[in-house]
């Protein structure tokens, strides 16, 4: 709608920010008058001010200009603390609180609308996509989609807003800076609202452990698919935060006290001390000279006291040869030298040194056995999330070895975190389980560790599976064992006797509804194992731990689930939870079987048909993707997004005349998306018109589109192919 320069006006002496009005359409020209008229009438120190506006000779209005950075930036940075971020959100809210009582809602609050002055306060800018309830309702198209897709709340793709649907895009905001990582992320604009709607985020605290269950608490309630269950005005929100900072506050207040009361008797205890030192000294100094006033008496027999003093200097010596350890460490220079050093410190028991010295190994020289090393003595401490962060930069060295993934398994087991351990193990292909059955018993011992994951999961069949598979392949065969298995005979005959598996389920979705965090998903995880116990073919149990597991990041495990409830009962939305996770983790094979089935189930779904045809535009089958985003097109026929995939698709077989066709029509029925701006730019660099992809892609830049490197290297690109 608008560009933004930076000016200088002359009378004032001040720099200033000028939006200009680039296009003509009527419509957009009265929006762009409604936004400067309504931003000139709010008055809050946080919301970018108005100085001027004007209509010649093009629409246009003068702001205030903020020497600063936007909060996007501060986040690619990784410079966000969470202290800072409540404080900048608590601002924001009474921003937001001011305007919805004007009637005003944003409708595209994200990280790059949040200007950070150097001072540090926050500004709110851009109303260009801004709803005003009080003017003329038909400058919004109904059902079209307006706002950044990444950060919009689930009604908001059906083109219904409220002031509620500006605290879903907060949370997404707060998400985002408390996480350094984007609430949902997706290279395909159909895939990316599909996880909008469809799918929950990742709890904050499993990607920050450091930030507080009340502050995910907070952010999660904000990002609420129903907004009944959001904060229902932003000063509730404003308050919510601000009561959270009081209470960190407090609690600061309390540590530093506690800590000058420590610093304060360390430093009396010290001063008793050193007149107790200062005694001693004193007495050794008259016993010294008392010695040597004696000695000096004594001449009959000398050579009887020189002899044994001698033996007595001997005594000492010997003594201080094995006591005064040698300082091998710090003359070392090799990796290698600093890991013998590590391996002598760990039999020794010596953890502090042997991580000093694993740490100056992996300073001169990043090996995965180093890490592996580290990780081994972490878990002799039984400092298990420590000893996993190295497992897995050991990973990073070799992605396929199955000792680390046992490793890693045998951690999750020692504490108890049987799905996570299970996870692991279904990781390892069956090229590695062969690797494995062939070289060394590795193999055996995965089959053993399975069935332990399974009966601490409480399936006793499938644990027994396995421990007979191990015993089969030479696991040894010992007393213990069999009784285990015996055990698990035994509890799986009188599974028939435990309560009804609904009464379980019913307490797995009370738990669930009291907002699950990451401490009691393992207790809504263990009424599933138990309903399942009770009744194999609960459908729907399957389906819920299948969600829960997803939740966890634990895909297979959740495939697995969402495959059972599937087997035992057809519905469309098991079809679609594996589905899901088949399409983020790029399996489009599977995916394509699963929307082949969703779309059959369903066809009057244009959603499902849309989704089709990206997964076989990545299957490299064109005219089959064409077909089917033909269908969605003919269920749907004004929705950008359908139009921008069909153009997509004709650009990826290098048709770039139906390419351009399609995204001019997407770019018709929105034309605020910034993607099909930059795969215009795309499509027409390569037909070598430089400069119109020079405009697109400025145009996409103009919209939001990110990464903004990219878009500069492509216009630098393009311009050195004009000259």
């Amino acid at each position: 709608m608008g560009i933004v320069y930076k000016a200088h006006d002359p009378q004032l002496s001040r720099d200033v920010a000028l939006k200009i009005m680039i296009e003509i359409e009527p419509k957009k020209i009265e929006r762009f008058t409604i936004e400067s008229t309504a931003m000139a009438q709010l008055n809050h120190p946080h919301l970018i001010r108005i100085y001027d506006l004007g209509r010649k000779p093009q629409p246009y209005f003068v702001m205030e200009y903020i020497e600063g950075d936007t909060l996007e930036d501060l986040i690619k940075a990784k410079k966000t603390k969470p202290r800072a971020v409540v404080t900048t959100m608590i601002k924001i809210c009474n921003c937001l609180q001011e305007m919805h009582k004007q009637n005003i809602i944003h409708r595209d609050i994200k990280p790059a609308n949040i200007m950070i002055s150097n001072k540090g306060e926050p500004k709110l800018m851009d109303l260009g996509l801004a709803k005003f309830t009080n003017f003329d309702s038909n400058l919004s198209i109904q059902g079209e989609i307006i706002g950044t897709p990444r950060y919009m709340a689930p009604e908001q793709i059906s083109g219904n807003t409220n002031s509620v649907t500006d605290i879903y895009a907060i949370g997404a905001t707060m998400y985002e800076a408390l996480t350094h990582t984007r609430l949902f992320e997706s290279d395909s604009p159909t895939s990316l609202l599909y996880q909008v709607v469809s799918e929950k985020p990742t709890p904050l605290r499993e990607i920050n452990p450091k930030l507080t269950p009340e502050l995910e608490k907070i952010c999660l309630k904000c990002l609420e698919k129903d907004p009944k269950e959001r904060f229902q005005s932003c000063e509730e929100l404003a308050k919510a935060l601000q009561r959270f900072q009081n209470r960190r506050k407090a609690s600061r207040i309390e540590k530093k006290q506690e800590a000058q009361r420590s610093t304060h008797n360390m430093v009396t205890g010290s001063l008793i001390l050193l007149v107790v030192l200062m005694g001693a000294v004193s007495f050794y100094l008259y016993t010294a000279y008392e010695n040597l006033k004696n000695d000096s008496e004594v001449t009959q027999n000398p050579t009887s006291n020189q002899t044994e003093n001698v033996k007595n200097f001997a005594k000492v010596k010997n003594h201080a040869k094995n006591t005064v350890p040698k300082p091998t460490a710090n003359k070392t220079t090799s990796a290698d030298a600093h890991f013998i050093n590590a391996k002598k410190y760990k039999r020794l028991k010596q953890y502090s040194a042997a991580h000093t010295s694993l740490n100056s190994a992996i300073e001169l020289e990043d090996k995965d056995i180093y890490h592996c090393h580290k990780a081994n003595i972490y878990a002799l401490e039984k400092k298990y999330n420590k000893a996993i962060l190295h497992l897995q930069m050991a990973l990073k060295h070799h992605p396929k070895s199955p000792n680390i993934y046992y490793a890693m398994a045998n951690i999750h087991l020692h504490q108890k975190k049987y799905d996570f351990a299970l996870e692991f193990l279904l990781n390892l292909s069956n090229e590695n389980d062969n690797h494995a059955a062939n070289k060394n018993n590795s193999y055996i011992q995965k089959l053993f560790i399975m069935g332990n994951c399974y009966h601490g999961l409480l399936n006793y069949k499938k644990a027994i599976y396995f421990w007979h598979k191990a015993l089969e392949h030479g696991y040894p065969s010992n007393k213990k064992l069999l009784q285990k298995i015996d055990l698990a005979k035994q509890k799986l005959s009188t599974a028939k006797n435990l309560p009804n598996a609904k009464i379980y389920y019913a307490q797995a979705k009370k738990l669930q509804e009291s907002r699950a965090t990451g401490e009691n998903k393992q207790q809504i995880l263990q009424y599933l194992h138990k309903a399942i116990l009770a009744d194999p073919s609960f459908a729907a149990a399957y389906n819920f731990r299948g969600n829960t597991y997803k939740s966890m990041s634990l895909n297979l495990l959740a495939i697995t689930d969402y495959s059972s409830a599937i087997k035992y009962q057809h519905k469309s939305i098991y079809y679609r939870n594996r589905f899901a996770i088949y399409l983020n983790t790029k399996n489009y094979k599977k995916a394509l079987n699963d929307i082949e089935i969703l779309t059959s189930l369903q066809p009057q779904i244009h959603h499902f048909w849309a989704l089709k045809s990206e997964v076989l535009f990545h299957l490299k089958k064109p005219y089959e993707a064409i077909k089917a985003i033909d269908h969605a097109i003919t269920l749907d026929k004004k929705n950008a997004q359908y139009y921008f995939l069909k153009g997509k698709i004709f650009f990826g077989n290098r048709n770039y005349t139906q390419a351009i066709k399609w995204l001019h029509i997407a770019q018709k029925y929105n034309p605020k998306l910034p993607y099909i701006y930059r795969k215009l730019g795309d499509t027409y660099f390569s037909q070598q018109q430089y400069k119109k992809a020079i405009d697109f892609w400025q145009k996409a830049h103009q919209y939001g589109y990110r990464p903004q490197k990219e878009l500069t290297t492509k216009i630098t690109k393009a311009r050195e192919r004009l000259k």
